[in-house]
């Protein structure tokens, strides 16, 4: 086995320091320190396959953690489960100038659950070290083996691993026997590659040097589109017992098949129950409705991470017991509870969020899928369902499934198809927004606010929030100066459409100052921080809005008794290809109105397009915050 220069270096010297101190923080250069609250100075995971089910994974790390923002990089954390055994577990601590200062023995490692507070069952574990260390630079080094007994994937190699840390020097190295097929995929950098043959066994190697920080910016793209990534995936695989082949969606699709066979079987009990639900129902759409509000009202969704349930749903009938199940298994159930009344539906793989999702459609591999949800294919449309959200009205399965590739598992295998996507109008926000002025006390303020799909994510959670917990987070998030609820009420309206509805009343200062025998207004619309200002002038990274948004704003500004307008500032409008903005007035001799609509439009903006970006976010900025002035009436 070939060791890293680290190791060697703490194998022969022990806790002697090295001539050249190769661990202290003087010898990173500048540009890796830019940015960055830690810097992995060597990494090299090797994956050696030994058999159809068995490999290892070696890990040699030495990471130098720059400032108290980098003590999130500092743990050393090595997962394992029933079908894995940690053979090698050791670590050194190093100061600022190299010197080691400790050892971290086995012993000295914590064994927790890995498992999030949602997850009921699953054999998840990890050993973890934290290093109780607060002067800065420090360096820890650190190596691990895992032994495996099934395999599937091979982790995905990101040798950057998060934003805020810099790379020196990163290796990754595969060996398999020339009998297993390997396909791999490189994105996003040069890597250096070599392949060698021996002995019947193959072996590549990536290799990376130099590279810088990245910064967590709003609107980034996803982690596989950002970092340098390889992935390597081996085409014959046994997990847990069970023998697939991931040469394509289709074969993989099979697998997954054949883990659903026999788990779709309900108690009489509950057939009859279905049965009479739907019973005078013609219409297959409604009985989809009623169906699935009956999983709803039945089920709750909880993790389960237990042998091969990480891939294989709970039985239908567990879950109809039981009353709770992970994605796989509430999907699964709901396919059951429609196959019952005639419905057919496909259990179907999906990867969910900005990070994870189906973006190589043309190469199959398990790490981009993490989710599981219901595709219902009708004559004339199709319904998709989210198994997992006791909320959501059938049909609706919110932005971050929305727009992607997913797999559909048929008895032929895994068909790719596309999810629905939520058009920019139907992601709509609509507020009217009441200000009772006063000359001099504080001004009264009523909000009633409807969000739709897109939009109703950001708000209907608040629903089912106690009322302590909704107003700490209205007070947060409503851009309002010494706000003051008197009332507030969100009401999910699901049962109907995709909407939430925010209603808030009080009390807010900083509208009106006084000028003699004028009144300055400085309006407020309550959602001025939908989104930035403005980008970094500093910003090398692709802006990315995944889906777009509609906001419609109507500001009614009552006026003070013996008050009229005497400035009025004129309609404005900007349009360009990030997006759309209108800004009208209207007076009366009791009001104020200014209607606003801003339009962002989904799509991905190069740093070269930031100036046309940064001139609608200031247009709108200034638009907000742009103010007029009432004259006392003799």
């Amino acid at each position: 086995m070939k060791y890293s220069l680290f190791f060697i270096l703490i194998v022969a010297f022990g806790f002697q320091l090295a001539a050249q101190n190769p661990f202290s923080a003087d010898l990173i250069p500048d540009s890796l320190k830019e940015n960055a609250w830690a810097v992995i100075r060597q990494s090299e995971t090797t994956f050696k396959r030994s058999t159809l089910n068995k490999y290892s994974m070696t890990v040699h790390k030495v990471i130098t953690i720059l400032n108290p923002k980098g003590e999130r990089f500092s743990g050393i954390y090595v997962g394992y489960d029933q079908d894995s055994e940690i053979s090698e577990l050791k670590g050194y601590l190093y100061d600022a100038k190299g010197t080691a200062i400790g050892s971290i023995r086995k012993n000295d490692f914590s064994d927790v659950a890995a498992t999030g507070s949602s997850t009921l069952l699953s054999d998840d574990r990890a050993k973890y070290f934290e290093p109780a260390i607060n002067k800065y630079p420090y360096t820890i080094a650190y190596t691990y083996t895992v032994d495996y007994k099934s395999i599937l994937k091979f982790s995905n190699w990101i040798p950057c691993e998060d934003f805020y840390v810099s790379v020196e020097d990163a290796k990754l190295t595969v060996s398999s026997p020339d009998e297993f097929d390997i396909r791999y995929k490189s994105r996003n950098y040069d890597f250096q590659f070599e392949e060698q043959k021996a002995e019947g066994t193959t072996t590549m190697s990536w290799s990376a040097k130099s590279l810088k920080a990245s910064v967590y910016d709003y609107g980034r793209l996803g982690y596989y589109e950002i970092f340098p990534i390889v992935i390597v995936m081996p085409n014959q695989f046994s997990f847990d017992g069970f023998e697939g082949d991931f040469t394509s969606w289709e074969t993989y699709g099979q697998w997954v098949y054949q883990l659903l066979s026999g788990r779709d079987e309900l108690p009489q009990s509950t057939i009859a129950e279905i049965e009479k639900l739907t019973a005078g129902i013609t219409d297959e759409h409604e009985k989809v409705k009623v169906l699935y509000k009956y999983l709803q009202q039945k089920t709750r969704y909880v993790a389960i991470m237990y042998g091969i349930g990480g891939f294989q749903p709970a039985p239908a009938s567990n879950v109809d017991e039981k009353g709770y199940g992970d994605c796989k298994a509430l999907s699964n159930y709901m396919r059951s509870l429609l196959e019952h009344v005639g419905i057919r539906a496909y259990y179907t793989e999906i990867g969910n969020g900005l990070d994870q999702k189906i973006i190589y459609p043309e190469f199959a591999t398990a790490s981009q899928t993490n989710h599981v949800i219901l595709c219902v294919p009708f004559e004339q449309d199709t319904t998709w369902l989210e198994c997992t959200s006791q909320n959501y009205p059938a049909g609706y399965i919110g932005t971050s499934n929305s727009d992607r590739y997913a797999l559909m598992i048929t008895e032929e295998g895994g068909k790719l198809v596309r999810t629905p996507v939520y058009r920019t109008n139907d992601n709509r926000r609509e507020s009217t927004i009441r200000l009772n002025l006063s000359e001099s006390g504080p001004t009264e303020v009523n909000l009633q606010s409807d969000f739709k799909n897109g939009q109703f994510e950001e708000i209907f959670g608040l629903a089912h929030l106690s009322r302590d917990d909704q107003k700490k987070i209205l007070l947060r998030h409503l851009d309002a100066d010494g706000l003051e609820l008197s009332d507030y009420s969100v009401s999910d309206l699901t049962d109907t459409v995709t909407m939430a509805r925010l209603n808030v009343n009080g009390k807010m200062s900083g509208v009106c100052s006084k000028a003699g025998t004028r009144l300055m207004v400085k309006p407020s619309f309550l959602f001025s921080n939908d989104f930035p200002k403005s980008l970094s002038k500093k910003r090398t990274t692709a802006l990315y809005e995944p889906v777009g948004y509609e906001y419609c704003d109507s500001l009614v500004i009552n006026l003070p008794e013996s008050y009229e307008v005497e400035f009025t500032p004129e309609d404005k409008s900007l349009e360009n290809q990030y997006g759309a903005c209108n800004y009208r007035y209207q007076k009366n001799e009791k009001q104020m109105i200014i209607e606003r609509k801003i339009h962002i439009n989904k799509g991905t903006y190069e740093p070269d397009q930031f100036m046309m970006v940064n001139l609608f976010l200031a247009f709108c900025d200034k638009m907000d915050h742009t103010g007029f002035v009432l004259k006392k009436n003799n």
